[in-house]
């Protein structure tokens, strides 16, 4: 932690750390409390899930009165909940929460405290749902949340049994979540079957080092997209590439320059699923004559004779009152 904690907390005045309670929240709260002068905005988000979730909220504040410098703001997920993927959900709302009210404060940085258990848990979670290089690379250890505001996760070489004993070593109490035991959801259940796979060497710090080999691998074919989409005609509503220049790529090239085509047309909206931008790639490389699709809001049109990619807005539809 202490070479990107030096790195970035100096520069702050203020930063926010999420604080579940959890071991490992409770233990970056006190080391981001104890070993800098900045001041610390500690937030927890009250999901509202369980009967019990607001005097958990409450208690994880009481815990931390007595840390340096420390303000506890409690955040509530408000309206109806999803039936369906609560915790994807909720984690969509947990960091639309604590981006919003780092927007509100000016505060720059965001702390949260995965460790290197989290990062094996999501990588095997990741590969069971099929993930291409770029899930399988992992958590990063900063991510840009836009908004200049950067996510922070300085615990990635710790494991949760560390952080345990540093907040055993440093007397501090935590409260523990029982959705982390609950084997409805499918984290608690890999992290019950990691038992089986560390005894055939598939340890937390071996699924991590993977993790970091592929996240350099996706560094590497990042740059080498980004440099060659910035050869691509820009504007807000179209994206136009040099067919040759296109065609004369790898497909994961092809594949990641219609993706980042994507993403600038589209912003904040998610990309298309994957496997529908790979069939649409597939399709464009094969194409001889003009071709034009659609996917994703967006049209694509390719012209080998004459010698263009291009992807574009689809126009909105006229809306009429009648």
């Amino acid at each position: 932690m202490d070479d990107l904690f030096q790195a970035l907390v100096p520069q702050e005045k203020q930063i926010i750390v999420a604080l579940s309670g959890g071991a490992d929240s409770m233990a970056l709260t006190h080391m981001l409390a104890t070993q800098s002068e900045v001041a610390v905005h500690a937030v927890t988000v009250d999901h509202g899930l369980r009967t019990e979730s607001a005097d958990e909220a409450k208690k994880v504040g009481e815990l931390i009165a007595k840390f340096p410098r420390i303000k506890h703001v409690i955040l509530q997920w408000q309206g109806d909940k999803p039936e369906a993927a609560i915790q994807e959900e909720a984690r969509f709302a947990r960091y639309d929460l604590l981006k919003t009210y780092a927007l509100k404060h000016k505060i720059k940085l965001i702390f949260v405290g995965h460790h290197q258990d989290d990062q094996a848990e999501t990588f095997l979670m990741r590969l069971s749902k099929g993930s291409g290089l770029d899930g399988l690379a992992g958590m990063a250890e900063t991510q840009d949340m836009g908004g200049d505001i950067t996510l922070v996760r300085p615990l990635l070489n710790y494991t949760h049994q560390e952080l345990v004993k540093y907040c055993q070593d440093n007397k501090l109490e935590w409260v523990e979540d029982p959705t982390n035991k609950n084997d409805k959801y499918l984290r608690p259940r890999l992290r019950a079957a990691r038992k089986v796979l560390e005894k055939e060497g598939l340890t937390s710090k071996r699924l991590s080092v993977t993790a970091q080999r592929l996240s350099r691998a996706k560094t590497a074919l990042n740059e080498v997209t980004d440099r060659l989409f910035n050869q691509a005609t820009l504007t807000k509503e179209t994206v136009k590439f040099d067919y040759q220049t296109w065609i004369s790529q790898p497909e994961e090239i092809r594949v990641r320059l219609v993706l980042q085509a994507f993403s600038h047309l589209r912003e904040a909206i998610y990309a298309p699923r994957m496997e529908s931008v790979e069939n649409l790639v597939s399709a464009m490389g094969q194409a001889k004559t003009k071709l034009r699709r659609t996917l994703g809001g967006c049209i694509v049109e390719v012209a080998p004779k004459k010698g263009y990619i291009s992807l574009a807005l689809e126009p909105k539809k006229p809306s009429f009152k009648g």
